[in-house]
């Protein structure tokens, strides 16, 4: 997540605000990961809340696909 969040001060220093579709691929990337980190996709998902972006259908796509691939199924139902 360091990286993810180093990306997004980058943005911010060039003058590019985070949208919805900057978390989304984060949380994507997260789910195509070797080994998906669900605790990634909650810290984005967090990050995404306290900057008042709101996650959309994709957003949600990405989050429960990084739930499947790690076989918790409990944690995509809390998603819905």
């Amino acid at each position: 997540i360091a990286a993810a969040e180093r990306f997004l001060q980058e943005m911010e220093q060039m003058g590019v605000e985070p949208d919805v579709v900057t978390f989304s691929s984060l949380i994507d990337a997260c789910a195509n990961a070797a080994q998906p980190n669900l605790n990634q996709v909650s810290t984005i998902l967090g990050l995404m809340k306290a900057r008042g972006v709101k996650p959309n259908l994709e957003t949600f796509n990405c989050a429960i696909n990084a739930c499947a691939k790690s076989g918790d199924v409990g944690a995509a139902e809390k998603l819905l």
